[in-house]
C-alpha cells in the first residue's frame, strides 16, 4: 500500500460499501456517505489515532491526567487558548492519554467526553496496535471494535485505484455561515443552561455572578444530516459548554443538496448567556 493509499471495505448490516483514499481524493461505492461518527471514531484508532491538521491548526499541547480503573493517566489535550478559564477539562479537545511510564496510547478523549479505551494492545513491525477498543459516553458504551487479523501478506505492490462506478467525495465540507446552519436543522435540543455545573441556586435558575458570553460549537455534517464531528470554538465556563455539547450533539440535519446531490457541510453554532443565566438560543 503507498502512502496515502487506502481501500476501505465495510460490511456492516446498514453500512456497506468500499471507500479508496488516493491522492487524487476520496472515491466511495455508489450510494455509501462517508462514515457515521461512532465508526469514525473506531477506524481511526485503528489506522490514525493522531489528530487532523486542519482541525487542530493553532492549538496548543497541554498537560492532564485522567483517572482509569484507579489509575492516573498522564494526557496530553491539544486545547484552544481560553483566557476565560484557566484549567480546561479533558477531553474538551482531543486528547491522548498513555501508560504510566510508557508511550503507550491508552485512551483518547474528545467531544466532550467521548473516550476511546484501548482493551487489548499488540505489536506489529515494532508498533503497538490495539486489537480491541470501546468507545464510551457517559459511562455507556455505544460502540465496540476488534481487529482480527493484520497481515502484509497479498498486500498488492501497486496502488489502489477506484472502479469505474465510485463517486469522487467532495474535496471539503461546505461552510454554512450565519444562521443558515440552523436553519438547515430539522430536530434541534436548546441547552438547559439552569443544569449547568456552574449554577448555584436551583430555586431561581439565576447564577449567582456575572457569568456571560458565547459558547461556540463548530460542527461537520455528513450527507445524511447527522453531525460526524463536534469542536469546541470559545466557551466562558466549563459547566455550561459541557450542556452545550449535551444539547448539540442531538441535533440533526437536513441533507445539504449541490446540483441534486447530498454534501458533508460545515459551519458553527453560536450560543449566548446573559447575566440572567437565560439561554438566548442561537445566535441570529
Amino acid at each position: 500500500m503507498a502512502p496515502g493509499n487506502e481501500k476501505r471495505v465495510f460490511a456492516f448490516p446498514d453500512y456497506q460499501g468500499t471507500e479508496i483514499i488516493t491522492s487524487d481524493g476520496v472515491f466511495r461505492s455508489a450510494g455509501l456517505i462517508s462514515e457515521p461518527m461512532t465508526l469514525a471514531t473506531i477506524l481511526n484508532q485503528f489506522v490514525n489515532p493522531m489528530a487532523e491538521q486542519d482541525k487542530a491548526a493553532g492549538f496548543k499541547p497541554t498537560a492532564r491526567t485522567l483517572q482509569l480503573g484507579g489509575v492516573t493517566l498522564p494526557c496530553i489535550m491539544l486545547a484552544k487558548s481560553n483566557s476565560r478559564v484557566a484549567n480546561q477539562p479533558i477531553g474538551f479537545y482531543p486528547s491522548w492519554c498513555t501508560e504510566p511510564g510508557k508511550d503507550t496510547l491508552r485512551v483518547f478523549v474528545d467531544d466532550g467526553g467521548v473516550a476511546v479505551v484501548r482493551n487489548g494492545i499488540s505489536s506489529f513491525q515494532g508498533k503497538d496496535i490495539p486489537t480491541d477498543v470501546s468507545v464510551t459516553f457517559g459511562g455507556n458504551v455505544i460502540g465496540t471494535g476488534r481487529m482480527e487479523a493484520i497481515s502484509l501478506d497479498g498486500m498488492p505492490s501497486a496502488p489502489f485505484t477506484p472502479d469505474r462506478d465510485m463517486a469522487k467525495a467532495p474535496p471539503k465540507p461546505v461552510e454554512l455561515k450565519g444562521k443558515k446552519l440552523e436553519s438547515q436543522a430539522a430536530k434541534h435540543t436548546d441547552p438547559d443552561f439552569t443544569q449547568a455545573a456552574g449554577v448555584r441556586d436551583q430555586s431561581t435558575h439565576n447564577i449567582n455572578g456575572s457569568l456571560q458570553g458565547d459558547i461556540e460549537i463548530r460542527l461537520w455534517v455528513g450527507e445524511d444530516g447527522q453531525i460526524r464531528d463536534m469542536r469546541l470554538e470559545s466557551y466562558p465556563d466549563p459547566g455550561v459548554a459541557q450542556t452545550a455539547f449535551d444539547a448539540v450533539r442531538r441535533w440533526t440535519f437536513q441533507p445539504l443538496m449541490v446540483e441534486g446531490r447530498a454534501v458533508p457541510f460545515t459551519g458553527t453554532l453560536d450560543f449566548e448567556i446573559n447575566k440572567g443565566f437565560e439561554i438566548q438560543g442561537v445566535r441570529r
